[in-house]
């Protein structure tokens, strides 16, 4: 019926009929829906356990199948310990049906055991068993791991029980398919560059000598920014991400032109490093001026307003790029040469030229700029002295230039280490906001992953590093649409709270600090369910975390997948997520060589 000629009854009832169709029915989405609705999160979920994997391959070789690709690649990340699943992740009707079941089948198990204890008694008054004899009978059963049965079955449990299967897998697995992001903390030495090599190694593997714990068709590319403020010219704090090349992996390092050999030796002098194993390659970081454009020169030039602030002279910075924006016709590429000789023409007041000229100092000891004819004459000692300075830094980045810098490939590691007496961390975080941008371009043909390895050494007050911290968010918020997957490595848990907040998942390694509980409990859902609804006491996970040894770890993932639903079948795949619960792992071993022993003042060559 042509709704033109319905009675308003008539029109509200065929409205409604066709409102109702794409409504959900009842508490559930509709089957088909609902279907692909969990397709969506099992492929998505950034952690899962063997059980979860062996029912997706199980509905993978059912006929006319569509989990086939559900979850293609991902690599053995830990043991499972102990799950601490709350209680109140499930509905009450369920949960009152779980302890009905529960008191019907300890009633039947009572009955159980009262008939066995029966029948126990007159098989001793038939046969005369004598006391003795009796008595070794029970020592035997009250161990429970001395007979037949119990060695074919599992065990047998002390309280009488029938005997159970041995432990199920306690794998657990890492998802190299879907982006996600991952938060690390704990103190030094328990175990957090240990864990972030493991899922590199699980990222990048495509070594043949060493088979690989997992399934990795499509190895992603990765890059791990790391800054030591302790670094001299004698002594230099390697990224340990570096030992991933003792297996294998190809490993670039990118570090600062000024501390180039002294980087360049410790890199290849690692202690501890196989003696035949392919060193990392050590290469000076380079900008080139096609990689140069408006935004770049804007982060670089820290010419972006933070919380209403902005040192004077950079109003004249950001005056000159915006017009150099205006009169560029065909690309955003910045003309280093004339934005030079505009920013010459600029006469800040009072220290703003000092300031105005170490920012231009920075660009300038990390780009590569095109010859352009003849050198200007200099009009005093200081300026000629300035330019044999810059023509110092200009011949040493021709001759070790190389564009392939900045070419990332699969399964390949590339460390952007600027450790360096001459750059503080603002500096550092200002060009790993330039590398960062340098890294996504090319991110639809290889999926990538951004480490951040010891976190609190340059995430800090400054607003170079408020800077970073923000794109990192971004990448974060945004990690679907970018294929990109993000780990931060960190002691302290207070660096960013924000970035807590939008973690996939968190791994909370032995700390003793109350004030890093106080963080995790505010912003971790499995830590902020204390209260008279629940028995989980935090004073009691505290207790644990300090515990906890070297390698072990809890992690917190409300979207990883930890077991399979009751009502799941092989056409309509539901798995039961972790929510508010914890797991307890011990991180696997790793493949590659641990560089993070800690130096003692004997060792065993001693």
């Amino acid at each position: 019926m042509e709704q033109a000629t319905m009675t308003p009854a008539e029109k509200w009832q065929d409205d409604l009929t066709y409102d109702n169709s794409l409504l959900p029915t009842g508490d559930a989405n509709p089957a088909g829906t609902a279907s692909r609705v969990h397709r969506e999160e099992i492929k998505t979920t950034p952690v899962f356990s063997a059980e979860v994997l062996a029912k997706v391959l199980e509905a993978s070789r059912e006929p006319g199948a569509q989990t086939e690709n559900l979850l293609p690649q991902y690599g053995l990340l830990a043991k499972v310990l102990h799950n601490f699943n709350s209680k109140e992740d499930k509905d009450p009707k369920e949960a009152e049906v779980q302890s009905q079941a529960s008191k019907k089948e300890k009633d039947k198990e009572e009955e159980r055991v009262q008939r066995q204890a029966s029948k126990e008694e007159d098989d001793k008054l038939e046969e005369g068993v004598q006391s003795q004899g009796s008595k070794e009978d029970e020592d035997k059963e009250e161990d429970g791991y001395h007979t037949k049965a119990s060695s074919e079955l599992g065990y047998s449990a002390p309280d009488g029980r029938e005997s159970i299967p041995e432990p199920e897998d306690k794998r657990l697995f890492v998802n190299m398919n879907a982006p996600w992001s991952a938060f690390i903390c704990g103190s030094q030495g328990s175990g957090k560059s240990y864990t972030l090599s493991c899922m590199l190694e699980a990222a990048l593997w495509q070594s043949k000598r060493v088979k690989f714990p997992g399934k990795l068709p499509n190895p992603l590319t990765a890059m791990v920014f790391h800054y030591d403020k302790f670094n001299s010219c004698s002594t230099s704090q390697i990224c340990e991400a570096a030992y991933l090349s003792s297996s294998g992996i190809p490993v670039k390092v990118l570090v600062s032109p000024s501390n180039y050999m002294t980087m360049k030796k410790a890199y290849e002098n690692i202690p501890g490093f196989p003696q035949n194993a392919k060193k990392p390659v050590v290469r000076p970081l380079v900008l080139f001026e096609e990689q140069l454009n408006l935004e770049r020169m804007m982060t670089l030039m820290a010419a972006e307003e933070k919380d209403g602030k902005m040192p004077l002279y950079m109003e004249s910075v950001r005056s000159t790029l915006r017009a150099m924006a205006m009169n560029d016709k065909k690309t955003r590429v910045v003309n280093f040469a004339d934005f030079e000789q505009r920013i010459e023409a600029i006469t800040p007041i009072g220290n703003q030229r000092t300031m105005l000229d170490s920012r231009i100092n920075l660009l300038r000891g990390f780009f590569l700029k095109p010859k352009t004819g003849k050198p200007q004459v200099p009009k005093n000692k200081q300026e000629e002295q300035q330019q044999k300075n810059q023509a110092d830094v200009d011949n040493f980045l021709i001759k070790h230039r190389d564009k392939n810098i900045w070419n990332f490939k699969a399964g390949e590691l590339t460390i952007v280490d600027l450790s360096c007496p001459f750059i503080e961390e603002g500096a550092a975080c200002t060009l790993f906001n330039i590398c960062l941008q340098l890294f996504q371009e090319g991110r639809q043909d290889i999926g990538r992953l951004v480490a951040l390895d010891e976190a609190h050494k340059y995430m800090t007050a400054t607003s170079a590093s408020s800077r970073f911290t923000e794109n990192i968010l971004s990448v974060v918020r945004q990690q679907r649409h970018l294929a990109t997957r993000v780990i931060i490595a960190t002691q302290e848990p207070t660096i960013s709270p924000a970035l807590l907040d939008l973690s996939s998942m968190t791994i909370v390694h032995r700390f003793t600090s109350p004030s890093w509980l106080t963080v995790l409990k505010s912003h971790l859902a499995g830590l902020s369910i204390e209260g008279e609804t629940s028995k989980r006491d935090v004073a009691d996970v505290f207790k644990q975390i300090v515990k906890l040894e070297a390698g072990q770890a809890l992690l917190f993932s409300p979207s990883g997948m930890t077991g399979v639903d009751p009502e799941t079948d092989l056409k309509r795949l539901k798995m039961q997520k972790l929510g508010v619960g914890y797991l307890k792992i011990g991180v696997r071993n790793r493949l590659t060589e641990d560089g993070g022993r800690s130096i003692l003042a004997t060792t065993p060559s001693n």
